[in-house]
């Protein structure tokens, strides 16, 4: 069953103290006006594009909640991912940025919130649904001294 909007949703997960790239994460996306805040999806394509991901990565299919609060931009908590569309969250950029948490978490991976394990699961997710290329996000990733994980793969 697809979701509804919810005004005030649920405490969200808490981040880690420690997240040395978040700022120049947030930065690179920034820059990137064609990472598409202005358009948006129907909550059903967006749940659909996230059960796809979960699948692909062999995580735990996340409930996708459309939020319409000025207070709490994005996030997770209890199986859910929760999008504010009064912040753009309701386009493939931000489900992809948050799906990249979701699956970070699910699998247990050690590290800060937007370190380099993270990095590299949200440009596979970017490249997969045709956002950004992984050679462009690797040339903007050097750019803005964001770390991405080069190891095998998990």
């Amino acid at each position: 069953m697809i979701n509804h909007y919810y005004t005030h949703p649920p405490k969200l997960y808490k981040r880690l103290a420690k997240d040395s790239q978040v700022h120049s994460v947030y930065q690179m996306e920034k820059s990137i006006v064609g990472m598409c805040v202005n358009t948006h999806m129907s909550l059903e394509d967006l749940q659909t594009v996230s059960d796809h991901a979960c699948r692909k990565f062999k995580v735990q299919l996340a409930e996708i909640v459309l939020v319409n609060s000025p207070g709490q931009p994005f996030g997770w908590a209890d199986h859910k991912i929760y999008l504010n569309i009064a912040w753009h969250g309701d386009n493939l950029s931000v489900l992809l940025h948050e799906l990249a948490h979701w699956i970070h978490d699910c699998k247990d991976l050690r590290g800060e919130d937007h370190g380099p394990l993270f990095m590299r699961i949200y440009i596979d997710l970017l490249d997969a649904y045709k956002l950004m290329p992984r050679a462009c996000m690797v040339v903007l990733c050097e750019t803005y001294g964001v770390e991405i994980y080069k190891g095998e793969w998990i």
